[in-house]
């Protein structure tokens, strides 16, 4: 990178400061690369190449920026806890503040400030059973019937010898009552 001044110039400034140490300690209280960046005097873009051009420094930012949602997120009360109480401007401003950086570190630290994940997985293996089962709980003649008949209907799926057609002895295929064949 012999033709970089400006890089080679970052470079010098960031190990002044006292490298990936100071670097990543500025990400952890809560600083963005735009800060950092301005304080040496060079452009986001030219931060966040030097930041991907070593893989621990990368894992490192990572690491940095998960302590520093949580620094977000204390400065989001602190802009709250200092708002001018008098002034409904001044409130309303500070609210936002602090919902945009409650935002932010809920997008960083998914796990810690995100929102909960209120999706519900539920897993059921044998539905024909369930239905049947709750078709008998209702009880009545026809719910038995169901039950009986059903018992009768070969079940295809995997894992069962069921799932080829048999074969009668004419060498046809059988097909069950009321099945339209094709």
């Amino acid at each position: 990178m012999a033709g970089q001044p400006k890089y080679h110039e970052m470079v010098k400034r960031i190990e002044e400061q006292g490298g990936t140490e100071w670097f990543c300690g500025q990400i952890a209280d809560g600083g963005s690369l735009r800060k950092v960046a301005a304080e040496l005097g060079c452009s986001r873009w030219l931060l966040q190449k030097w930041i991907e051009e070593d893989p621990d420094r990368e894992r490192s930012y990572e690491a940095a920026k998960l302590i520093g949602a949580g620094a977000m997120v204390e400065e989001g009360q602190e802009l709250l806890d200092d708002a001018d109480e008098k002034s409904t401007a001044g409130i309303q401003k500070a609210r936002n503040q602090a919902d945009f950086r409650r935002w932010r570190a809920g997008v960083i630290n998914r796990s810690a400030f995100g929102p909960p994940d209120h999706r519900t997985s539920i897993n059921i293996n044998n539905i024909e059973n369930l239905h049947l089962n709750a078709l008998q709980a209702q009880g009545g003649p026809e719910s038995q019937k169901l039950v009986e008949v059903s018992a009768d209907v070969p079940q295809i799926g995997p894992g069962n010898d069921e799932t080829e057609a048999e074969e009668s002895e004419t060498g046809g295929t059988e097909t069950l009552p009321g099945v339209a064949s094709e």
